[in-house]
């Protein structure tokens, strides 16, 4: 269990950039939702960053468009005709890629977002995702069995 826990410890000067993806699936705020429905089927993901041109502007993920279906009772044809923008999560939060992980991690954890634009500036550069943590959290893992295994032949 040592060997994990100082496994865990070199994490800590993990940066952003170590683990986020790019590109970033976009769309614009004048899309229409069900093309923003479209492109995250098409792609296989559960939200799209709302972008004008480079800057991010906002979100929008699965959750809202169950919140609009559920909550606020809207209907399918309804919801799919708004555009993006009247629906999207913003202000979007965002994190730097020379920001260490574990910072950001815990922002996550206290606003409870799955995912968080990467930029410099303003500009879009990357997406860190809850899928992107749990790749490298199991990254991390595998190394500290690989290390204890290693000093398990030494003894």
């Amino acid at each position: 269990m040592n060997s994990l826990i100082s496994g865990f410890s070199s994490c800590i000067a993990v940066k952003v950039k170590e683990v986020m993806r790019r590109p970033v699936v976009t769309v614009g705020p004048k899309d229409a939702v069900w093309q923003a429905l479209e492109v995250m089927r098409s792609t296989n993901i559960g939200a799209v960053v709302v972008a004008e041109g480079e800057r991010p502007v906002g979100i929008l993920t699965e959750s809202d468009v169950v919140r609009l279906l559920v909550d606020r009772g809207m209907g399918i044809t309804e919801l799919l005709s708004l555009s993006v923008e009247s629906v999207m999560s913003r202000p979007v939060t965002t994190c730097s890629p020379d920001e260490d992980l574990i910072e950001v991690v815990n922002r996550m954890v206290e606003r409870r977002v799955r995912r968080l634009p990467v930029v410099e500036g303003e500009k879009l550069v990357g997406i860190l995702t809850e899928r992107d943590l749990l790749r490298a959290l199991l990254e991390l893992l595998r190394s500290a069995r690989t290390e204890e295994a290693r000093q398990g032949t030494r003894a």
